[in-house]
C-alpha cells in the first residue's frame, strides 16, 4: 500500500497555513510544504490549474482532495484515514 501524500503550498505570514501545519502535525500526517512565493512553478498549478485563490492549499494524492483555508473538518477526515 503506497503511502499517501500530502502537500500543503503555503505563503510567509499566513495565519491559516500555520494552523493548518499545526494541527496535521499534531495528529501525526507527514506532509511536504511548499512556500509559493519561492515557486512560480507551484503557484502557477494553484492558480491555473486548481483554481485556488487563497493560501493554504492542500493536496492529497495529487488531486484525490482539495481544498483551501484552515479546514479542521477535512485534517480531520483525512488524519483518520493517514494515522492508525
Amino acid at each position: 500500500m503506497r503511502p499517501i501524500e500530502v502537500t500543503v503550498y503555503t505563503r510567509p505570514n499566513c495565519q491559516p497555513c500555520a494552523y493548518t501545519k499545526r494541527t496535521l502535525t499534531k495528529r501525526g500526517v507527514d506532509f511536504t510544504q511548499v512556500d509559493i512565493t519561492e515557486s512560480p512553478k507551484a503557484f502557477d498549478y494553484l492558480k491555473f490549474q486548481l483554481g485556488a485563490q487563497e493560501a493554504p492549499v492542500v493536496v492529497v494524492m495529487k488531486r484525490a482532495d482539495v481544498w483551501t483555508g484552515a479546514r479542521e473538518e477535512k485534517i480531520r477526515e483525512w488524519a483518520d484515514r493517514i494515522t492508525p
